[in-house]
């Protein structure tokens, strides 16, 4: 939310308030003669604020960057809501209208150019902070804040250079990743926690207001990987026997893809219990919000409820109005396994062409909790050679008991076996001292 005073928000319902809005550029201010600011978002995305202008055609905005503002007369004196910077993207002149029509971005636009790991300059594997911090300053935007969830985990390889996409395309990865919602705040860039602002919202503000479907309380988490039908997830179900299932699904994302088991979690618990009403209202321009702001909305009836804000607009004219509203994310329908302990696992599969040897290597590899198997299936014009290696390492609790049976062993020549507790056990296997040649083993007649 936009720092706003008491007094500016109590002044909103008054018909007869003063209002003034702005742009400025090359150090004159200039009255539009419609000014509309609106952002639109979804849950855990980017957003980018846009100015919509109808200006009179002797003003020479084209490619211009200006600040814009929005103020109400509040004793004696006008307090002003700063949206900061904006770039003109396009515009179009009426002649007949003896008008310019532009459009307009902020800072967020500037990441809207391709991805190239190698212009950031930093080494990798590096954190997702590092990351964001780097592709800020290649754009030339600042970093409102460095506090963010996940901000340390760890990116291994160059992802998105591959993708041909852009900058923010990234944000958008690492939103999903953070359970942000990336904005440009004070012309800087924001990865922004869902934000409680306190603020009610009544029928002397609101004009209308269309309540839709509630969700939540958030009770699923799901982390796919596109069409490969391995989706995990984490859950409650206490709450789903309650509330039924409230879910929310990321699906192939680049940063979690090869960590889904480790991080969904500590997502999940961070997630968990979010609620909300989908909504929309037109309202007489609160022009304040940002995205992901949680406010508490009112009907004539005094029920309250609360609400997610992931669009808005203002439209300043001889008047003002506004809009509010939010969707509720999209569910799931697809079968999936639960992440759990047994079941958490990873994999990774790679092929490496090798055509001046005339090769080709496929690995794939399977990581559970307790066991690890890589299979190496290479083929060239002699044929097709494959090779598995497993490595395992059981891990079980057991307390008070003198007996301890292994389930998903599989079969194996165990060679070591440790057991590790208030004491330590260590075992190395071999042949028993009474063990023998049978009476009917003989050489290999062939020499072997």
């Amino acid at each position: 939310m936009i720092n706003v005073s008491n007094d500016f928000i109590n002044e909103i319902p008054n018909p007869g308030k003063m209002k003034k809005n702005y742009i400025c550029y090359d150090n004159k201010e200039v009255k539009p003669e419609v000014m509309t600011i609106s952002f639109e978002t979804a849950l855990f995305k980017s957003t980018m604020r846009q100015i919509d202008l109808e200006v009179k055609n002797n003003e020479n905005i084209i490619d211009k960057e200006f600040t814009a503002h929005y103020g109400l007369l509040i004793n004696n004196n006008f307090e002003y809501i700063d949206y900061g910077n904006f770039k003109v993207i396009e515009c179009e002149e009426v002649i007949k209208e003896n008008k310019i029509k532009a459009t307009a971005y902020d800072n967020m636009v500037r990441f809207m150019v391709t991805y190239n790991f190698e212009d950031l300059k930093i080494p990798i594997p590096c954190t997702i902070l590092q990351l964001v911090r780097a592709m800020c300053s290649h754009v030339k935007v600042g970093l409102y804040s460095t506090n963010f969830f996940n901000s340390n985990l760890i990116i291994e390889e160059d992802l998105f250079t591959p993708l041909n996409c852009t900058y923010r395309d990234v944000i958008d990865y690492i939103c999903q990743a953070t359970l942000t919602t990336a904005i440009i705040k004070d012309d800087k860039l924001y990865f922004k926690s869902i934000e409680n602002t306190g603020i009610k919202v009544g029928p002397e503000v609101l004009k209308t207001l269309n309540l839709k479907s509630k969700f939540g309380p958030c009770n699923s988490l799901v982390l796919g990987r596109g069409n490969l039908n391995d989706s995990i997830y984490s859950k409650d179900d206490i709450s789903i026997q309650t509330h039924g299932l409230q879910e929310i699904k990321f699906d192939n994302n680049e940063i979690l893809n090869q960590r889904r088991e480790k991080v969904i979690d500590k997502m999940f618990n961070y997630i968990k219990g979010l609620k909300y009403n989908s909504f929309e209202a037109t309202d007489l321009g609160l022009g304040f919000f940002e995205a992901a702001d949680m406010i508490t909305v009112q009907d004539t009836k005094q029920n309250k409820y609360s609400v997610l804000i992931l669009s808005a607009s203002i439209k300043l004219t001889s008047g003002v109005a506004g809009t509010m509203s939010s969707e509720e994310p999209i569910t799931s329908t697809t079968k999936y396994q639960y992440a759990t302990d047994s079941e958490k696992r990873q994999a990774r599969t790679e092929i490496i062409v090798d055509k001046q040897e005339k090769k080709i290597t496929q690995i794939i590899e399977e990581q559970t909790e307790h066991e690890g198997r890589i299979t190496v299936v290479e083929q060239d014009v002699e044929g097709i050679k494959q090779k598995v290696e497993s490595t395992a390492e059981y891990k079980r609790n057991a307390e008070g008991i003198t007996q301890i049976h292994i389930t998903e062993a599989g079969q194996a020549n165990v060679l070591k076996f440790v057991v590790k507790g208030s004491k330590t056990y260590e075992n190395h296997l071999f042949p028993r001292t009474n063990l023998y040649p049978r009476s009917n083993l003989h050489p290999n007649r062939k020499g072997g």
